[in-house]
């Protein structure tokens, strides 16, 4: 799937037939993470904080989109 959402310069994505559990991927400014939707737990990888707080804010506010949007795309 293509980027979802770019925030402060961190486009979030999610690919389709991915692995469990639900989860994004958020890459920018040299960084990468991936990041389980129900929670905001980062699975690997780090962003710096101004953008880790940015980025776990919109996942809270879209997480049942997000869901939605797993469930459609990963059977």
């Amino acid at each position: 799937m293509p980027t979802i959402v770019e925030i402060a310069g961190t486009k979030i994505q999610m690919f389709y037939g991915d692995h469990n559990p639900p989860h994004v991927h958020a890459y920018g400014g040299g960084h990468a993470a991936l990041i389980r939707i129900e929670d905001g737990e980062f699975l690997a990888g780090s962003l710096p904080a101004s953008k880790r707080r940015r980025v776990l804010a919109w996942i809270a506010k879209h997480r049942a989109e997000l869901i939605a949007l797993w469930r459609q795309y990963t059977r």
